[in-house]
């Protein structure tokens, strides 16, 4: 059944080519024709990326005998065209990036959102650094803030521990997004996506006071956490952002309670 769309060339070679977007549901063996800078040729599917992976929206294809090469600027190569076979599979499901990324999340129906610091990241979701945990099944949306742009997502709470973070599953993400975050995954230098944002360097400490279990320096933490956080609080305050304002606010009330001895463990929150 004929159909157009336009689409991206992930890679390219003399023997095929590696497209991105594609949305038609295609099948290997199939023939579909190409357009590209006023010339025209016919290619065969070899291999069509899993929906929900990576690869999603990605055909690999194979120029037929005789076909003309749409590429000029290519020579011919001796080497087996990594663009007519399946790509191999990794033992992962997805490429994953350590990094310091500075999140917001919302939970559906609350008025204030919850920051955090993403420290581990790939397409299908991440693991955040968060003050207060949120329980696992917990629907949630996601601001992720890359270098000067932001990334916005659905996704649910799939594990969470109190005084480490919470595991998230991205379950909805525009294209767009998708391709960028792909690419952000693939080639940011890890040097680069470790700097830590450091208006969230309160979390980091706050984290730590929670995980300790030596009362003479969890009290001593508790002092240096809270210097930090005040001051990220005063800064919330001068940038009217009610939302961090809210969260450092907690910080504090929960660990005046813990240099009290009247809790020990960070409850799932539940006022975000």
């Amino acid at each position: 059944q004929p159909f157009i769309e336009a689409v991206w060339t992930r890679n390219v070679s003399t023997d095929g080519a590696l497209l991105k977007g594609i949305r038609r549901k295609l099948q290997a063996g199939d023939i579909v024709g190409i357009t590209y800078a006023q010339k025209k040729a016919r290619l065969r599917v070899v291999w069509i990326g899993q929906a929900g992976s990576a690869e999603e929206g990605h055909v690999g294809l194979q120029t037929l005998p005789g076909g003309e090469n749409l590429w000029p600027t290519l020579s011919k190569k001796t080497y087996t065209d990594v663009y007519s076979r399946p790509p191999r599979k990794n033992q992962r499901q997805y490429e994953r990036l350590k990094c310091n990324i500075k999140a917001r999340l919302r939970v559906p129906g609350k008025k204030f959102a919850i920051w955090g610091i993403v420290e581990d990241m790939c397409v299908g979701g991440c693991y955040a650094q968060t003050a207060m945990p949120l329980a696992a099944g917990s629907e949630i949306s996601i601001v992720l803030f890359i270098n000067n742009d932001k990334l916005w997502a659905d996704g649910m709470v799939i594990s969470s521990h109190s005084g480490a973070g919470i595991g998230i599953k991205f379950t909805h993400m525009d294209r767009q997004y998708r391709d960028w975050l792909e690419e952000f995954v693939r080639c940011t230098d890890p040097v680069l996506a470790a700097s830590m944002p450091a208006s969230l360097d309160w979390i980091k400490l706050y984290q730590t006071v929670l995980k300790e279990t030596d009362p003479q320096k969890q009290h001593a933490q508790i002092k240096e956490a809270e210097r930090v956080i005040k001051q990220a609080l005063r800064s919330a305050v001068k940038e009217e952002d009610s939302d961090l304002r809210r969260s450092l606010s907690d910080a504090l009330h929960y660990l005046k309670l813990i240099q009290a001895g009247q809790v020990t463990q960070v409850p799932a929150s539940e006022s975000v």
